[in-house]
């Protein structure tokens, strides 16, 4: 009857009928239905000639047009980075059945689109940068003294990281970014 929202999380809001009323299953043939030519409620057993009950999953949720199942998991403490490579091998480790598949989502996934839409944006981004301090120095030699430097940078960054046992992720990215950038400010 609704969506209760948490977080980024949308749960549903479902209207039952009281548990006394809800556990028998042969009392679906008493369910009051209104009728709008009769202009009352009416059972449901003198609408139909007999009702039979199957179960069925009530939502079927599907990605790319194939069924699927999403299991949610938030770390206690830590990164959600850290709970994943705790938790990838054995995941990775059952055997599924035929048919099926496993894909990991929500913030690996995240990472992943943001990483490549990143690699496409990097070498306009670059270019960019080389182009103005060309034109700033209406030379080719100082410039490329300039961005001989750009290497340094990227292995000194990648030391830290390391150092510090830190992922290279998105955030990692926009601060080499950065720091390219304010290296070639500083130089210009």
């Amino acid at each position: 009857m609704g969506v209760y929202r948490e977080d980024d999380l949308i749960l549903p809001i479902i209207m039952k009928a009281p548990l006394d009323e809800n556990s028998d299953i042969a009392s679906i043939a008493n369910l009051q239905i209104w009728s709008p030519v009769a202009n009352r409620n009416v059972s449901l057993a003198q609408l139909v000639d007999a009702t039979e009950t199957v179960f069925e999953d009530e939502t079927i949720i599907r990605q790319d047009r194939r069924r699927s199942y999403s299991i949610f998991a938030d770390p206690v403490s830590g990164p959600a980075t850290e709970l994943w490579a705790e938790i990838k091998a054995p995941i990775e480790a059952i055997a599924l059945p035929e048919g099926y598949r496993l894909e990991w989502g929500g913030e690996y996934e995240d990472s992943g689109n943001a990483n490549e839409s990143l690699g496409q944006q990097i070498p306009p981004f670059i270019g960019g940068m080389i182009l103005p301090t060309i034109v700033l120095f209406n030379s080719l030699r100082q410039p490329l003294v300039i961005w001989m430097g750009v290497p340094f940078i990227i292995i000194g960054g990648t030391a830290g990281l390391l150092r510090f046992d830190q992922p290279f992720n998105f955030m990692a990215i926009l601060g080499f970014l950065s720091l390219v950038g304010m290296s070639i400010m500083r130089l210009c």
